[in-house]
């Protein structure tokens, strides 16, 4: 799997990027039909109550799934994301194999 990371108006913690790579890693084992996910942290753009932002977009065999979640701290917007994402891709790996019954 393609893994690329991207920030907008934030710097990256190497905790952070620790955290992506083990979440997305756990998504790589259960659903190995995931070919690339990119994830966008950016800083909401009010200056006093900005809330963080994480964005996903996961391409999986001839589908785009996507999770956007927003949190107040970083860490707590990425395990949101990746567990919605993780409910998308759960989704369609059921609908998969739907259609091949």
């Amino acid at each position: 799997m393609e893994l690329e990371i991207q920030t907008q108006q934030i710097d990256l913690d190497p905790d952070w990027r620790d955290l992506i790579e083990r979440l997305a890693g756990r998504l790589q084992t259960r659903y190995p039909e995931m070919l690339r996910l990119h994830v966008t942290v950016r800083h909401g753009p009010h200056h006093r109550r900005g809330l963080e932002e994480v964005s996903l977009v996961a391409n999986v065999s001839g589908v785009t799934l996507r999770a956007d979640k927003q949190e107040e701290q970083v860490r707590t917007a990425l395990h949101s994301a990746f567990d919605a994402l993780a409910s998308e891709l759960e989704h369609h790996h059921r609908e998969r194999r739907r259609a091949r019954a």
